[in-house]
């Protein structure tokens, strides 16, 4: 997935930039810099234009970028708790408590990798859950994360663009951010019937259901 992400990210920013140096004067000498040239949309290229993606393909693999993203607005942690451990509780007959959600929210690092990623995990042995089912939940959560980083990407290039004073351009990256962010709720939303998916099969065996109501119930 990552390898994935890598190569969007290089391409959506290539893009981004590209089109910011139309507009943008030290952008556009930036894209010139290098020991050759070439021309395309008006522009005169050079190893300068490849820079900013490769820095962003390189963030994309080693930070990763998108979980940087994520821990920041809270995105995997919403999904963990209200799309997979909640269920996952009332699946299995956790005992109902009304500090549950905080506790769970306390311990989800802990509790994702002791009563989810065991039983979804595609070296799980012995297997629980589909690899089907678990390979669509991945590849829907690889196109958020391509969707999301492309966001950040453009959301760069608008700022850039505002400093400017490029604000017809600026709103033009605006519009397509909100696209983007549009885009994801498909992936997102796919992700949790996986998830969903993911979860009866889980709870489907009473002894596997009892090891995890424990977990619950230990909090």
């Amino acid at each position: 997935m990552l390898t994935k992400l890598a190569f969007w990210a290089f391409v959506s920013s290539l893009v981004v930039t590209l089109l910011v140096a139309t507009r943008v004067h030290w952008v556009s000498q930036l894209v010139k810099f290098g020991p050759f040239s070439m021309k395309t949309i008006g522009l005169d290229l050079s190893v300068g234009a490849f820079l900013p993606a490769i820095g962003a393909a390189i963030a994309s693999q080693m930070l990763p970028l998108h979980d940087v993203i994520s821990d920041v607005l809270g995105i995997r942690r919403r999904f963990d708790v209200f799309s997979i451990l909640e269920p996952l509780a009332a699946a299995t007959g956790a005992a109902p408590r009304k500090d549950l959600r905080k506790l769970i929210t306390n311990s989800r690092a802990a509790l994702m990798r002791q009563v989810f990623y065991p039983y979804v995990s595609p070296v799980a042995a012995p297997l629980v859950v589909d690899p089907h089912l678990v390979h669509m939940a991945l590849t829907s959560w690889s196109w958020f994360w391509v969707f999301l980083e492309g966001s950040f990407f453009v959301l760069t290039g608008a700022i850039i663009l505002l400093i400017d004073r490029e604000y017809n351009w600026a709103l033009a990256f605006g519009v397509i951010i909100i696209a983007l962010a549009l885009l994801m709720l498909w992936p997102y939303s796919r992700s949790a019937n996986y998830a969903d998916e993911e979860i009866r099969e889980i709870a489907s065996d009473p002894m596997r259901a009892a090891t995890i109501r424990l977990a619950f119930d230990a909090l």
